[in-house]
């Protein structure tokens, strides 16, 4: 992901270590292909490189023991170097940058011989050079300034999209471990299902508050794998120090979530809804309990920035059981402090449950015979729930979403600081 910030150098460490020979051939040409498109300058370590990959390079550094070096230059006129010292043995069946290498060695070996026997100190490839290099009377002293560019970076739409490719490959190759979610979803709509089946009003409210939760903890606990372990935040970390867009890449998540928002509430939903039996139509619910992912995703990328990977899964927790309690049942009783200061009206206001109940509560309601009009409205005003507020229920959630992003991200780029530079 560093080459979508377009840097002007690239440093790696071994490449092509562990690989087989057809892999690594293809590695090195697939750099030597961004290098020459990008016009980017590849420096790398790489050790015993085979005589096709060899012949890839522009420029080559043998190095001596003690780290002296033993020649620098262009690849093709390695050759004319070892011919000229004595050692012009390389033929056609001799990888060159073995022979060069052992050249080296064979050097250093014979030199530490001679002096152990005679106390004389003979010359090593690496002095060899230096001579060489000292003679150069062309070689120019420094860059002419016009091989230099200026950097010149991707947009944040490019990288945006950079970002989001790279988050779906993930998604596909983990693809079992989200079947793997997707059937623990299904399982918590059964045992709910279950647990309520063919509930009737009076216990929708503690059908919604149980749901809520389970939305809540699974929505919340998948934000936390983009930003919340000890091994996507360092990611992020060294992206961002090599000038990634850092709301490109917030944004990247935030969109890679989106099957998450369309799929769970499906496979919650499925059983959920064949076994309460709800008089409220499967479409409308559908609807609330994508704004309800929505919601608690945004929620669960605020406490992963937050708290540390290792308390964001209790954190998790914690914040779901919280919301919970806000979500009905005695509001009244849980709100009697609101007389007394804005904390009860405030928790109340941004538990994403609460408008998460109140809108299936009054999905359910509404889809009652007006024959039961007196017992709806008494149960809707024990509740403390109002008929006529499903689209602001869907506003706050939807609200609810947007202002966690926003301060999630304001964290993701004021918070360590000193990793991300």
């Amino acid at each position: 992901m560093e080459l979508v910030a377009e840097p002007s150098i690239l440093f790696l460490d071994e490449p092509t270590s562990g690989l087989d020979s057809v892999t690594s051939e293809e590695v090195i040409e697939l750099l030597k292909v961004i290098a020459l498109a990008g016009k980017l300058t590849i420096v790398m370590v790489i050790h015993q490189p085979q005589y096709d990959i060899f012949q890839q390079f522009d420029n080559v550094i043998l190095m001596e023991a003690g780290g002296r070096i033993a020649y620098q230059g262009p690849v093709q006129e390695a050759k004319m170097f070892f011919d000229s010292i004595g050692y012009d043995n390389c033929t056609g069946l001799t990888n060159p940058a073995d022979y060069y290498l052992k050249c080296v060695d064979t050097c250093l070996v014979e030199n530490e011989e001679t002096r152990k026997a005679t106390g004389e100190q003979k010359k090593t490839v690496a002095d060899l050079w230096e001579e060489e290099r000292k003679q150069m009377s062309n070689a120019p002293e420094s860059f002419p300034e016009e091989k230099f560019r200026p950097v010149v970076r991707p947009t944040m739409i490019m990288q945006f999209l950079y970002m989001l490719r790279r988050f779906m490959l993930i998604a596909i190759r983990m693809r079992t471990d989200f079947a793997t979610d997707l059937a623990l979803v299904v399982l918590c709509g059964c045992m709910l299902g279950i647990l309520f089946i063919e509930a009737s009003l009076s216990r929708w409210n503690q059908a919604n508050a149980f749901s809520g939760l389970v939305v809540g903890l699974t929505g919340m606990i998948t934000a936390l794998r983009p930003l919340g372990t000890d091994e996507t935040r360092p990611i992020f970390w060294r992206e961002s120090s090599s000038g990634i867009n850092r709301l490109a890449y917030f944004l990247s998540i935030t969109v890679g979530h989106f099957p998450v928002m369309v799929l769970y509430p499906v496979f919650f939903l499925g059983p959920y809804y064949f076994l309460t039996s709800p008089r409220a139509s499967y479409g409308d619910m559908y609807i609330v309990l994508i704004f309800t992912y929505w919601a608690v995703l945004g929620v669960g990328y605020l406490i992963s920035i937050i708290l540390h990977p290792d308390n964001s899964k209790m954190g998790t927790i914690v914040v779901a059981m919280f919301c919970t309690a806000m979500s009905g049942g005695t509001p009244t009783t849980i709100c009697t402090f609101q007389t007394y200061t804005f904390i009860g009206p405030l928790a109340y206001t941004i538990a994403y449950s609460k408008w998460y109940s109140e809108a299936m509560f009054e999905l359910e309601a509404n889809a009652y015979h007006p024959i039961m009009a007196f017992n709806v409205q008494y149960i809707a005003g024990f509740q403390d729930y109002s008929l006529t507020n499903f689209a602001f229920c869907l506003l706050m959630l939807l609200a609810i979403g947007v202002v966690s992003r926003v301060i999630a991200f304001l964290f993701l780029i004021f918070t360590h600081r000193g990793e991300q530079k």
